[in-house]
């Protein structure tokens, strides 16, 4: 009985270490600045605010509700024995660690808790000079994180949706719901699976109410008064962290579902976070952002002068700001971060989004849809391929079809030249291949001759990418694979390799940039990309073929 016990936990465990290993293969690593970096933002923003606002009406009130005299430590958050918390504390946990404000308010007071086992996590090793814990250690304390990072869509922007799209989904009525604790939870779910601007309006409205609520009543009901500044400050330290989230690069280029998580979010975010984007805001500021790693690089001053501003508007809501009307437009007028955060991609400047004096040619390219991201997208993400192969030569050859997954990355190189374009750069990007291929092998016109084949192999694909101009480049692919081959009921070892030309981006037939239901007819009508290869087994002649590859998804 012990023995099947045994074995029952050691299959538990295998079966939890590979869900884990698989969401941290395709989703970890796809929230936008790392925990210390939220940490760093939050906890400047907070000074700044504090500093600001203390000497105003009402100030000391307010403050001492959250805080010691000139203190960051938020004492109603932090127990004791346990890990202080700040603003930038909360920013850093707020979604990445825990989707319910509230739920984060109950583990933070517990000294005991998971979550404060995180932060002394995350701790150690910014102690050591990281800017977070590892994925993996992170995982491992809290699978929860993981699968988080699965399922939580609301820190990206929709990629090709304009600004006043990305607000589509915003319902005023939630704001008053979310302030009943039975409804929070079915809500932020929801909000779960928004964007990033949808879910930080949404909180930070409600902060913003709260904030209004105890300014009202202040003097009547201090107690309650503080209670309601301390949600108010709570809730906004988790909208935050949203908006934060809106200033990386890596989070304005993918589109969050299901399927995606699996193909290319995770590479997609990877890259443009590593590599930066340009970007405007409706202020007409024009920068390459950056993702998580490479906050200094993402001109900080201006994410934490957002976060400052956030938290000024709940001040002022709490000082008797009258409320802002609540359709698209005046949102996006009235709420102040978001003159600052970067404007979508495929927004068009002149609908009431940038002022016509701000409008130029600069401004305007970089608000367009990205011309390479797609292009990227293929080069990095993960895809399904269905290939079919036939005669090369006139000697032996085969003839069949295959399925393959392209899947990971493990090198590339991807650069410019000295006046920042792409003309005579040749880009690498190198990952991994599993196919099974099948088929006949004979020589040419010998049909009677040709024995059935089964190939089951894995190995390396490599793209090569020289550009002749900074929109046309020739497209050189190889896959060097090995397994098994299975024919006339025995098996051997093979080698297939095998290498092609793809001239469609030579003459800027882009399939890239075509929807699915046309990029596949297209390859077939118009092969652009031909690829010739040969199976290898060391027993008979090499078989040689010519393939044309549909890619099914990137």
């Amino acid at each position: 009985m012990q023995s099947y016990g045994f074995r029952l936990n050691m299959i538990r465990s295998y079966f939890s270490f590979l869900l884990i290993f698989l969401i941290l293969l395709f989703s970890s690593g796809v929230f936008a600045f790392t925990y210390g970096e939220h940490k760093r933002l939050g906890d400047e923003a907070f000074l700044h605010f504090r500093s600001a606002m203390a000497g105003l009406s009402g100030g000391d009130f307010f403050f001492n509700s959250l805080t010691a005299r000139e203190s960051q430590v938020f004492g109603f958050l932090s127990p004791k024995g346990g890990n202080t918390i700040s603003y930038g504390v909360l920013n850093g946990l707020s979604g990445d660690h825990e989707d319910d404000p509230l739920l984060l308010e109950k583990a933070l007071t517990d000294k005991a808790s998971i979550v404060q086992q995180i932060i002394s996590m995350h701790e150690e090793f910014i102690a050591k000079g990281f800017s977070a814990a590892p994925d993996s250690k992170l995982a491992g304390l809290n699978f929860r994180y993981a699968l988080l990072a699965m399922v939580n869509m609301s820190h990206f922007y929709v990629y090709g949706k304009d600004l006043h799209s990305q607000l589509n989904s915003f319902d005023p009525s939630w704001i008053k719901k979310l302030q009943d604790p039975s409804k929070t939870k079915e809500l932020f779910k929801k909000l779960s699976r928004t964007n990033a601007l949808t879910i930080y309006t949404t909180v930070h409205l409600l902060a913003v109410d709260l904030a209004r609520e105890a300014g009202e009543i202040k003097a009547t009901d201090p107690p309650k008064a503080e209670t309601l500044i301390r949600h108010a400050v709570l809730f906004n330290g988790f909208a935050d962290h949203f908006l934060e989230d809106a200033f990386s690069s890596g989070h304005l280029v993918v589109n969050r579902s299901p399927l995606a998580s699996f193909t290319n979010n995770k590479a997609l975010h990877d890259f443009y976070s590593a590599h930066g984007s340009v970007v405007v805001n409706r202020q007409g500021e024009v920068w390459r952002a950056y993702g998580d790693g490479k906050l200094d690089q993402s001109e900080p001053d201006r994410i934490v002068l957002a976060v400052a501003l956030s938290l000024q508007e709940v001040f002022e809501a709490y000082a008797g700001a009258k409320p802002l009307k609540m359709d698209t437009q005046s949102l996006l007028d009235g709420i102040k971060p978001l003159s600052l955060i970067p404007i979508p991609y495929n927004t068009d400047l002149k609908k009431g989004v940038l002022a016509d004096s701000l409008i130029n040619t600069e401004a305007e390219k970089a608000s367009q849809i990205l011309p390479l991201r797609n292009f990227v997208r293929s080069r990095v993400g993960n895809s399904m391929v269905f290939g079919f192969n036939s005669r090369a030569f006139r000697g032996q050859y085969l003839d069949g079809g295959e399925f393959r997954l392209k899947f990971g990355l493990f090198g590339q190189r991807y650069e410019y030249n000295n006046q920042g374009t792409k003309r005579g750069m040749l880009d690498r990007w190198n990952g991994y291949t599993l196919s099974y291929g099948f088929g006949t092998v004979g020589r040419f016109a010998e049909k009677d001759y040709r024995s059935d084949v089964y190939l089951l192999k894995g190995g390396i694909r490599s793209n090569f990418d020289y550009w002749i101009s900074d929109s046309r480049f020739l497209g050189f692919t190889s896959y060097m694979e090995a397994g098994l081959q299975f024919s006339n009921g025995k098996s051997s070892p093979v080698f297939v390799p095998s290498a092609g030309l793809q001239l469609g981006p030579l003459f800027k037939v882009n399939y890239y940039n075509m929807p699915l239901w046309l990029r596949i007819p297209a390859q077939l009508f118009l092969p652009l990309e031909v690829r010739i290869g040969s199976v290898i087994d060391g027993k008979s002649k090499p078989a040689f073929f010519s393939g044309l590859d549909l890619t099914y998804a990137f």
